[in-house]
């Protein structure tokens, strides 16, 4: 999977700018970023995590997962002989980093599972060390950070008599086509998401 550099460079070359002379690397971070949330906020990232609880202690700490929602727990949980079927126990959220545990009995200091819903990253961007997007993911955060970059720069250039070879006209006219084929992009995977059904439900993701 592509690094921000990387995914930079793309947007640089379509945007027939490899010189950086129109859009800076830093004007392009900021519209994978923006990208990046929009595409987390409908398709984020399925993942797990294996936590340990503190004997009697029904709240924990889970800010460190960055979790959008969390979608199930099992507990209690031996990675080493892991029951079947799974031990689910139910749970809320007092807030984004606070998980409670309902069990019957007070928390025993045994290890629980954790699936959750989190933030898409891309390795360079805010730290990130990996890039969790797919092929298909990647290619819709360039259309959408790039439509974006065109948009930008064509209101900035009303007026002027071109911009980087193109006439604001040319600019506009394919920014609109980029954003018709992310939209495209997102009624696809709108689907293709109904049609997996309840994302709610355990993935087999290691933490």
């Amino acid at each position: 999977m592509s690094t921000l550099s990387e995914l930079v460079e793309l947007l640089a070359a379509d945007l027939q700018d490899t010189d950086y002379l129109i859009w800076s690397a830093e004007d392009h971070t900021r519209n994978i970023r923006r990208a990046l949330a929009h595409y987390s906020a409908l398709n984020p990232l399925r993942a797990s995590a294996l936590l340990d609880t503190v004997p009697g202690q029904r709240e924990h700490d889970i800010s460190a997962l960055g979790a959008l929602d969390v979608g199930q727990v099992w507990y209690p949980y031996d990675p080493e002989s892991p029951s079947h079927p799974p031990e689910c126990v139910a749970f809320s959220l007092l807030d984004r980093q606070t998980l409670y545990l309902e069990s019957d009995a007070p928390p025993s200091g045994a290890k629980l599972r954790l699936f959750y819903l989190a933030p898409h990253t891309i390795a360079g961007l805010d730290g990130a060390a990996t890039t969790s997007l797919d092929a298909s993911g990647e290619e819709l955060i360039v259309l959408l950070a790039t439509a974006s970059a065109a948009m930008q720069r064509c209101q900035a250039v009303i007026g002027k008599v071109t911009v980087n070879g193109w006439t604001p006209q040319q600019l506009l006219a394919w920014a609109e086509a980029r954003q018709a084929a992310a939209d495209r992009a997102w009624d696809a995977l709108r689907r293709r998401l109904v049609l997996a059904g309840d994302p709610r439900i355990p993935w087999d993701i290691p933490a």
